[in-house]
């Protein structure tokens, strides 16, 4: 059955707990699972920034995996192709191509299904296999080399930080001053202003030059929205923005001053997935621009498809498996491989499927 959530934290001692989630150390306490919505948060943020051009991406099987949405622009090299006749066939031998959106229909992609313009294409697989599938599919997004960030909060603070250690040019603006000062005691190689990121004359002298990302966490949604739109107009070429209404965000992303709207509680609904469904099916993350759902399957000793091919398993026509952790190693799926004792699969499901996977991998 569904394991149990023992205590539900409060935000200040989930805060307190972040950086302690040893399991011993947690069972001690009597809490099964802690996540901190910031972190969560930070990390998204962080992920669409190392990958210029996504439009979703989470990691999955402890990081060793990740899944990624791009959409296809008009000078893609991947339109009119099918995933048969795509090049670099060792490359795509590490990753899968999961599900496509056209319009608002889903497409399981087969070998004859035809890559179209402002298709959104997701796909599995080793995260320095899916950056460099991402830097051929988007020829002309090459990666940022400064971000400014708007708001000194925890998750600018920990966005600034992450930055900073992967070399870019970091620059975070801060209205408060006392904060301001706290975060440049934290940071080493961010330039910390006390400003206001609305007003035009901080964003100059945080200086936008070409392939500069702006990040607005001040924790206030209008004001976020506000400061990326003020970025827009001073030349950043992307923006990044939490947004913590949900009921915001379709208008926000109509107004196209946003290229990525980050939300704290599809973000915190990651980490919680982990531990739903049944006993060996996990539902691993739902997908926010998709109506389908990522299946995380432990396989049991006693499983029924044990050593029996893909392509011999009557999987449902709305499901795809994507890959299998086995070991250390993730292993895109194909129609010879047979699944071993103790590998974790990777499922993308239509909802109308899920039951069906279930009853398939439940013992």
């Amino acid at each position: 059955g569904l394991p149990q959530f023992r205590q539900a934290l409060p935000p200040a001692l989930s805060d307190m707990l972040d950086d302690r989630r040893d399991p011993d150390y947690c069972r001690e306490l009597g809490i099964d699972l802690v996540i901190n919505q910031k972190t969560a948060c930070a990390e998204e943020i962080c992920r669409a920034l190392a990958l210029p051009g996504s439009i979703e991406s989470f990691d999955l099987f402890e990081g060793r995996a990740s899944v990624v949405g791009f959409e296809v622009g008009q000078d893609s090299p991947i339109i009119g192709l099918t995933p048969a006749t795509l090049p670099d066939r060792e490359l795509l031998g590490r990753i899968r191509i999961i599900d496509i959106r056209r319009g608002d229909g889903l497409i399981i992609p087969r070998g004859d299904t035809v890559f179209a313009c402002d298709d959104a294409v997701y796909l599995v697989g080793a995260p320095d296999d899916i950056r460099a599938f991402s830097v051929w599919m988007n020829p002309g997004l090459t990666p940022f080399v400064k971000v400014i960030v708007g708001g000194g909060g925890d998750i600018g603070l920990a966005v600034a930080r992450t930055m900073e250690s992967w070399g870019l040019d970091v620059v975070l603006m801060e209205r408060d001053k006392e904060r301001a000062l706290y975060c440049s005691g934290e940071l080493r190689r961010t330039m910390v202003l006390n400003a206001d990121a609305l007003a035009a004359s901080a964003l100059d002298d945080a200086g936008v030059v070409p392939r500069t990302a702006f990040v607005g966490v001040t924790g206030d949604d209008e004001d976020n929205v506000m400061n990326c739109l003020m970025a827009r107009k001073r030349g950043v070429d992307f923006t990044i923005t939490q947004i913590g209404r949900t009921d915001y965000i379709p208008a926000v992303e109509t107004l196209g001053v946003v290229d990525r709207i980050i939300s704290p509680f599809e973000s915190l609904t990651h980490g919680i997935l982990h531990y739903l469904r049944s006993r060996n099916v996990r539902a691993a993350a739902i997908i926010h621009n998709m109506p389908g759902e990522l299946l995380d399957i432990q396989v049991s000793a006693q499983n029924r498809y044990l050593g029996i091919p893909f392509k011999d398993v009557r999987f449902p026509r709305d499901a795809i498996v994507a890959v299998v952790l086995r070991g250390d190693d993730v292993i895109p799926a194909t129609g010879e491989m047979t699944l071993d004792a103790d590998d974790r699969m990777l499922v993308f499901s239509h909802p109308s499927a899920v039951r069906k996977i279930q009853d398939m991998f439940r013992r």
